[in-house]
């Protein structure tokens, strides 16, 4: 989701006109559209409205609309969903940091943006857009709308996602085609192959063909007569022969190294001369490709080079009037030299696509250079506590080398390290609770114990509760299974890696693991995660019903909607999945302490101290001042430091007035956005301020990954420096 200062009208207009296109934005509805809220006596979850729009999505650009929000310190979060089927595709909305009331800013919303939610059928088949607003206050409040609309300018490219049989769909082609084509600047959209029709390319400078072996008739005639009317074509690996044809060459069969007995292939290495900007050589590991030679009119750019340094004479990546042609599928989403590479070639096919990246590159590296001048002088801070959180139970990079990771995190400044050693479904570690997974590769928190040791590092045991997670044996999930021990949706589907919490077996499970880590582990601390239900959709098994019945005294006559959210029994069905999670913890507490352990309990929780009790059974606050937890990390990932320091300051202000008698270390992210994008040194450097500046101890960083390899080092040079 992207904002900007102009209204999303003139925003579409701008832009278009700066590209040289004309106007392209095509109203959905008229007028302004209102959502009110009235004052609550308790914060209520949300206040939306369903828009009547019908959309086939895979046509525009990007679904945009101006909106003005009462107050923006009264909502927690803005969602935009697409309903389609049997469910939607939301995307989260942000304002500006300027924001104020009243203010309108634009929205825009793209495919890309969005996550899914149930099964919804197809972005072109979209039935309907709910705007919605998740209150952090009982105030009024209102959200106003205007200029809803769709941006239907042309992209400059199409990636079309192909079909290679059933175990694969194309899908990780084609965006990993979109991800290197928007890397280097070039506006990229995905279509299906059934979405070729008649016209549909036109306007566009050229579509790119990932891996379409079977491309039917139509879909290679729309191709066709977009070529006939100036449009180019990057095609790779699999094709169709008329596709072939149409990029300038004839193929001769398969290559598979392996087969042969011979060296595999390390990359492309540049043809004679090449293309202007082309790498002499670009690393891309293939396993295989396809024997192709150029016809007349196309020439070799770059040949295939083996893994013993020998250059082949079988074409890698071959350029003709028509477009380009690639021997093996694209496996370069995004390094320096793999952009320069698709530069090159781009701009065969979109003239000026090279300058425009290397200006691109040109102001990124001017960039970096200011917010690693900018980090490098902020202040660092004596005696904080600095933790790490990391998902890898094998060490940085998964080599099963703990000494070099705690040796990595030690230098640079960090105190405590949190791992995930641990499922609702396995450990790695021998465990008389639950099976151990990889135990060929050892006992993995004997190693990471050892190195956390020598380099003095903390170490808490990262335990991931109700979810049995991917690696769960087969024999253990069917057990579950039988005895209905995992989640069911409302709509009565199984959550088959989920463990209902409410079932009293999975509750002694998740309490046996964490006391046998305590007890009998010699750690430092454990550690709560996925403490919680997955959302307000689960569970509704047949347990949960008869369970909550007899809780309730009686029969619910209309399961499972008199338990929903405004059914007449949500505050009673809040309740019983609050205390089901919350048992978990406070036994834990109980036992530990019981021992006279001073192992540290922790957790992991979501960022909405109000709602999270009533939406995933979360009831943070409470579990820190009843004394059950040592500390406590909200996971506040975040983009923008200004609100992450709203968000802390307000958790903090609710730890506060429950008498909270833990430690508050909030999480944070160099990597944010759904996980995918990487936080500059600067904005994690600014958020650490924001904890300061809110006067608490320390903070907690995810995750311990390649990106930390880069960021830390440069915050060790300026907040994280050495006392």
């Amino acid at each position: 989701m992207k904002i900007g200062k102009a209204s999303c009208a003139a925003a579409v207009a701008l832009a278009l006109a700066a590209a040289g296109q004309g106007a392209a934005f095509e109203p959905a509805l008229t007028g302004e559209v209102s959502i009110v809220g009235e004052a609550t006596a308790r914060v209520e979850k949300r206040i939306s409205r369903d828009l009547p729009i019908k959309k086939d999505m895979t046509t525009v650009k990007s679904f945009c609309f101006d909106l003005r929000v009462s107050n923006p310190t009264d909502f927690a979060s803005y969602v935009c969903y697409f309903k389609s089927g049997n469910g939607w595709y939301r995307a989260s909305l942000e304002l500006p940091d300027d924001a104020v009331p009243g203010g309108w800013y634009p929205m825009t919303v793209t495919a890309k943006d969005t996550e899914t939610e149930g099964k919804p059928a197809s972005w072109k088949t979209v039935e309907a857009v709910r705007i919605a607003g998740y209150r952090a206050t009982t105030n009024a409040v209102s959200l106003t709308l205007r200029n809803v609309g769709f941006d239907v300018s042309k992209p400059e490219a199409y990636v079309v996602q192909g079909y290679a049989g059933p175990k694969d769909d194309g899908s990780r082609h084609a965006a990993i085609f979109v991800q290197a084509l928007e890397k280097i600047g070039v506006e990229a959209r995905q279509v299906s192959e059934a979405d070729l029709v008649p016209g549909l390319l036109d306007g566009a400078a050229f579509v790119v063909l990932p891996f379409n072996p079977q491309m039917k008739k139509d879909a290679c005639a729309a191709v066709e007569a977009f070529v006939k009317k100036g449009g180019k074509v990057f095609a790779c690996y699999g094709q169709q022969q008329a596709v072939m044809d149409l990029v300038g060459v004839a193929a001769k069969g398969a290559y598979r190294p392996s087969d042969r007995g011979e060296s595999g292939f390390a990359g492309f290495a540049k043809a004679g001369a090449g293309l202007p900007g082309q790498p002499d050589f670009l690393p891309q590991a293939s396993w295989m490709c396809r024997v192709v030679r150029p016809l007349a009119g196309a020439e070799v750019a770059a040949f295939w080079r083996r893994e013993d340094g020998r250059t082949t004479d079988m074409p890698g990546l071959v350029v003709s009037p028509n477009g380009a042609y690639l021997s093996h599928v694209w496996l370069n989403p995004g390094s320096a030299e793999s952009s320069a590479f698709l530069a090159a070639a781009v701009d065969r096919l979109l003239p000026g696509a090279r300058a425009r990246y290397e200006a691109r590159l040109a102001a990124a590296r001017a960039e970096e250079a200011r917010v690693l001048a900018a980090t490098r002088a902020m202040p660092s801070r004596a005696g904080e506590r600095r933790l790490i959180w990391c998902h890898s139970a094998w060490g940085l990079g998964g080599t099963n080398d703990w000494d070099s990771t705690c040796r990595f995190i030690r230098r640079n400044g960090f105190t405590d390290l949190v791992v995930n050693l641990a499922w609702g479904g396995y450990a790695y570690y021998p465990s008389k609770v639950l099976p151990q997974a990889e135990a060929a590769r050892g006992d993995a928190l004997e190693l990471c114990r050892a190195a956390c040791r020598k380099y003095g590092v903390k170490m808490h045991v990262w335990k991931v509760c109700w979810k049995m997670g991917r690696a769960v044996s087969p024999d253990f999930l069917e057990k579950a299974k039988a005895a209905g021990r995992v989640q069911r949706t409302r709509s009565d589907e199984f959550d088959d890696l989920w463990n209902c919490p409410s079932d009293p077996y999975n509750q002694q499970l998740e309490i046996d693991a964490m006391t046998e880590l305590a007890l009998e582990k010699k750690v430092d601390g454990i550690h709560f995660d996925y403490i919680r239900y997955p959302g307000p959709s689960c569970c509704f098994c047949d347990g949960c019903r008869a369970r909550f019945e007899a809780r309730l005294g009686r029969p619910v006559a209309n399961w499972p909607k008199d338990a929903g959210e405004n059914g007449p029994l949500a505050e009673e069905w809040a309740a019983f999945r609050r205390d089901n999670v919350t048992r978990v913890v406070r036994t834990v507490h109980e036992r530990v302490r019981a021992a006279k352990s001073t192992v540290e309990i922790s957790a992991a929780v979501f960022r909405d101290p109000v709602r999270d009790p009533y939406v995933v059974g979360q009831d943070w606050v409470r579990w820190c001042g009843e004394g059950w937890l040592d500390f406590v990390c909200p996971m506040d990932y975040m983009t923008s430091p200004k609100r992450y320091a709203e968000r802390v300051a307000m958790q903090n202000a609710a730890l506060k007035q429950a008498g909270s008698k833990a430690k508050f270390y909030p999480g944070m992210a160099i990597m944010c956005s759904h996980f995918g994008q990487a936080l500059t040194p600067l904005v994690v450097a600014q958020e650490i301020a924001a904890v300061r500046a809110e006067g608490l101890e320390g903070f907690t960083l995810f995750s311990l990954s390649r990106n930390a390899e880069k960021v830390l080092p440069v915050l060790r040079e300026g907040p994280l420096a050495e006392d």
